[in-house]
């Protein structure tokens, strides 16, 4: 056994033994500068999809334009920083004891607390514990667990929640209220753990939108997606055909002008 771990295991032992009434430990970082869709804290990373706002719940009127009766997938992608909020060696504790559920949650609209559909879509659960990583040597899966945190770098993990069940896809709800995705935390680990992104998918596995960290829209949404074409076609494309140069009494076209107002800005 890495000395690494040794370390991380006594480490582990002693702060179960100072904290023997605590079931649990939550040890999610907070984002550094969230948007004001975003609540983050050390138990849970929660994101506001769509939402027609709710002053009470500190959650403001959120709409990307994407079509919601798509979203069929959540993909959640967190990191074992360096260091931890103290600023001192986060990666030596980490022991691979990390689990929780990825959030889809809707409510409000059609969906009215106190029926069979707010049970259905507020909060449903979708529980994953453990992950496998060879370096360092990792093996704490939880198979009896529906998610799986998939190692996709450096001490970074992804986990997918495939077994969404969308109210607007499937016919039981016109109008919702709201549409939140995220992460809850329940590890029992006293190494930190950083949300690093959020993406939204699709049936096919395409990404609708993604949010970084912060809880910034990446992808999608209301954002225009960059292109390699062109926006103004060129005026003096090439021809075959010979030229005449004769002369023209008509004033020339080439003078300045003030722009034109039914083309697109480009500062949009």
């Amino acid at each position: 056994m890495k000395l690494t771990k040794i370390i991380a295991g006594i480490a582990a032992s002693a702060v179960a033994a100072s904290t023997m009434v605590v079931a649990a430990s939550a040890t999610l970082q907070k984002a550094p500068a969230p948007e004001a869709g975003l609540s983050s804290g050390t138990q849970g990373w929660l994101v506001q999809l769509y939402n027609e706002g709710n002053e009470a719940e500190n959650k403001p009127a959120t709409d990307y334009g994407i079509d919601y009766s798509k979203v069929a997938g959540i993909a959640v992608t967190v990191t074992i920083p360096e260091l931890d909020s103290f600023g001192t060696d986060n990666r030596v504790l980490w022991d691979g004891t990390i689990g929780g559920s990825v959030t889809f949650s809707v409510n409000g609209g059609d969906i009215e607390q106190g029926t069979d559909l707010w049970d259905t879509y507020n909060w449903p659960s979708y529980q994953f514990w453990g992950v496998i990583d060879d370096d360092p040597e990792l093996a704490t899966i939880d198979e009896e667990k529906p998610g799986r945190l998939e190692k996709v770098g450096a001490y970074t993990y992804k986990v997918v929640n495939d077994a969404i069940v969308n109210p607007l896809a499937n016919g039981d709800a016109r109008e919702i209220g709201c549409m939140q995705i995220g992460i809850q935390d329940f590890s029992t680990s006293v190494c930190e753990v950083l949300v690093t992104s959020c993406e939204v998918l699709d049936a096919d596995g395409n990404v609708l939108i993604s949010f970084d960290q912060n809880g910034a829209a990446t992808l999608g949404g209301t954002a225009e997606e960059p292109t390699d074409e062109p926006t103004d076609e060129p005026t003096d494309e090439p021809t075959d055909e010979p030229t005449t140069d004769e002369p023209t009494d008509e004033p020339t076209t080439d003078e300045p002008t003030t722009g034109d107002s039914t083309k697109p800005s480009t500062n949009t």
